[in-house]
């Protein structure tokens, strides 16, 4: 049975540096990508999605808005947030919106990604 992950940034680097780390942690795993928010949206909704990993920082639609789009449609993603902007403030409203299990620091490190999977039971 596959691992669904879906991976949310607007940057093609950064997803391919996501999906490198996770697949070398999880072995069956099918990987989305979503370059901006709506795409996120768009692959949650149409998608059995077990984990997605989400950037804050994204054109037309910001991780922010999907987290409270995710809530107000009753949609419940498992998300691990990533974000180079980690700032009190952020995190502040990331926990305000509800929907992220944590917060990684980007670029997020083999080890932040396989601890934050470890210990929401992903492996």
């Amino acid at each position: 049975m596959s691992f669904y992950l879906l991976v949310a940034d607007d940057s093609k680097m950064s997803r391919n540096k996501i999906k490198k780390i996770v697949s070398s942690i999880i072995s069956d795993i099918d990987v989305s990508e979503a370059g901006n928010g709506n795409e996120a949206l768009e692959s949650c909704r149409t998608k059995n999605i077990d984990l997605m990993l989400l950037d804050l920082n994204m054109p037309e639609v910001d991780g922010y808005q999907v987290l409270r789009t995710l809530k107000a449609e009753n949609l419940s993603i498992p998300t691990i947030v990533l974000t180079a902007n980690y700032q009190r403030g952020s995190i502040a409203e990331i926990e305000e919106i509800g929907g992220a299990m944590t917060v990684l620091r980007k670029p997020p490190t083999l080890e932040m990604i396989e601890q934050a999977l470890k210990e929401y039971h992903f492996i």
